[in-house]
């Protein structure tokens, strides 16, 4: 009877060591991979809403015609002018260049945006808690790789967001599903 306890005794010993050095350590590449699937549907476009081309800027508006100069000058656009009802005018269009970086609206036909860069997560920095967990804060340093036009000088005159899109530290929140992930509150 003495050696049945003992016995007993030491298997819940040992249980109880082996739950406690059980590793509930999370691994870094799991947030690099789900910030970087987030990232992937999130490009980094020049307006907050879809444009339309071909378009002429507005007379009242000399920051657009500026964006317009820019882009044709980064040759994503063309410009011609003409004469319309007896006064000149100035028309911007999507230039064989631009056609390429140009994300169509698919909600809208003839609408779309000039999408520059992808985010990709460089590294994790840290992350809380360390241990198992259903949400974490994630710091992390983030890059994106712009095509030349968006590192054209004038162009980030013009659109000064694109210079901050490029690289910089971030946190987020991760929120775990089941087996899904969500991201949250994305902070640069």
């Amino acid at each position: 009877m003495r050696v049945t306890t003992f016995t007993t005794c030491l298997l819940a010993a040992t249980a109880t060591l082996t739950a406690g050095c059980h590793s509930t350590a999370v691994d870094p590449s799991e947030f690099r991979y789900v910030l970087n699937d987030y990232y992937r549907l999130q490009p980094h476009c020049l307006w907050a809403s879809p444009a339309n081309f071909p378009a002429e800027p507005e007379n009242s508006n000399p920051g657009q015609a500026r964006q317009f100069r820019a882009l044709t000058d980064a040759g994503v656009l063309e410009r011609r002018t003409g004469m319309r009802g007896g006064a000149q005018v100035t028309e911007y269009n999507l230039s064989e260049l631009g056609r390429t970086y140009w994300t169509a609206d698919p909600k809208e036909p003839g609408w779309g945006n000039f999408c520059f860069a992808l985010a990709q997560v460089t590294s994790i920095d840290s992350f809380n808690p360390p241990g198992a967990s259903v949400a974490y804060t994630v710091n992390y340093h983030y890059s994106a790789d712009m095509p030349g036009w968006a590192k054209s000088p004038a162009v980030q005159a013009a659109f000064p967001q694109i210079a901050a899109e490029g690289s910089g530290a971030a946190t987020a929140t991760l929120v775990r599903s089941g087996t899904e992930w969500q991201v949250q509150n994305v902070r640069k």
